[in-house]
């Protein structure tokens, strides 16, 4: 998970705190949480074992939230379709961030 641009302002002083939680198979991972930003750049890597290309790689974007109620915002969400993917080649790709607004670059 490289960057994102254009991310909905979450919080009242009009930037959001946003995370990635990136799932496969069931197992997920979490980015850190970037400050105060619309334009957050995590550049970090996860690896999966996919064995068969095959299943959805889904990345949800949220805005992190101190507050008693433990309520993260949805910022959007982008999907890749592993079965797409050609074995041992490189996917870099900007990809929307639906329903909401925004674009996420994954590597």
């Amino acid at each position: 998970v490289i960057e994102a641009e254009d991310v909905i302002a979450a919080d009242r002083g009009g930037t959001s705190d946003p995370y990635a939680i990136v799932e496969f198979r069931g197992i997920k991972k979490q980015t850190k949480v970037i400050k105060k930003t619309l334009t957050p750049k995590w550049n970090e890597t996860f690896q999966f074992e996919i064995g068969k290309p095959s299943g959805v790689l889904t990345i949800d974007l949220f805005d992190h939230d101190v507050s008693l109620f433990g309520k993260h915002d949805f910022l959007g969400q982008a999907e890749v379709n592993v079965s797409n993917l050609a074995l041992e080649a490189v996917f870099q790709e900007w990809m929307a961030l639906n329903p909401r607004e925004g674009k996420m670059e994954i590597v």
